[in-house]
């Protein structure tokens, strides 16, 4: 499970992305808390927006689409114009 720092210290914003998608797939699996856990546990965790991690999340999930991008925003702008 990547964590708090791997997500932090990584500079590929599209490996960002996997990781986060990752770590909050991780705990909405094994978590323990006696509520589901959601977008705002994982920006509460990882000291991100839960916009930040929202998007992270849905560019993770269409990374065969938004793979050739050089940046984040030109990625969002892509998959907007979908």
């Amino acid at each position: 499970m990547p964590t708090k720092s791997d997500i932090h210290r990584e500079s590929d914003w599209l490996r960002k992305c996997s990781l986060i998608f990752l770590f909050h797939g991780e705990r909405s699996q094994g978590t323990k808390r006696p509520h589901k856990w959601k977008l705002s546990d994982t920006a509460e965790e990882l000291d991100y927006s839960v916009g930040f991690i929202s998007e992270s999340i849905f560019l993770a999930k269409n990374i065969p689409i938004v793979d050739k991008c050089k940046t984040r925003e030109e990625a969002l702008t892509l998959l907007r114009r979908l």
